[in-house]
């Protein structure tokens, strides 16, 4: 059986959630879904929201952590990832 890795390849404690792992699966099909049609359009108007859903996840990531009491260096980590996209988004949007 294989090991189930967290952010910076560690090992995780825990398996999550299937309502997380739904999540995960819809921001992923979504953010697939909007680069090939960004393909199509040229991107106008498109990535920034790619680096919404992906800001989303990754705060999603940082509160299971939370919620899973990991250590606190891991679930900064993922909220720093999740601020760096959530950033991102809002500089696309002004």
């Amino acid at each position: 059986m294989s090991k189930r890795k967290g952010i910076f390849f560690q090992d995780k404690r825990y398996k999550s959630s299937k309502p997380v792992n739904l999540v995960r699966v819809v921001f992923a099909l979504t953010a697939g879904l909007l680069l090939l049609y960004g393909i199509k359009q040229e991107f106008e108007g498109i990535i920034g929201y790619v680096f919404g859903i992906a800001g989303a996840g990754s705060f999603i990531d940082a509160a299971e952590s939370y919620v899973h009491r990991e250590e606190k260096t891991v679930y900064l980590a993922e909220l720093g990832f999740a601020l760096v996209w959530i950033c991102a988004f809002i500089l696309w949007l002004i």
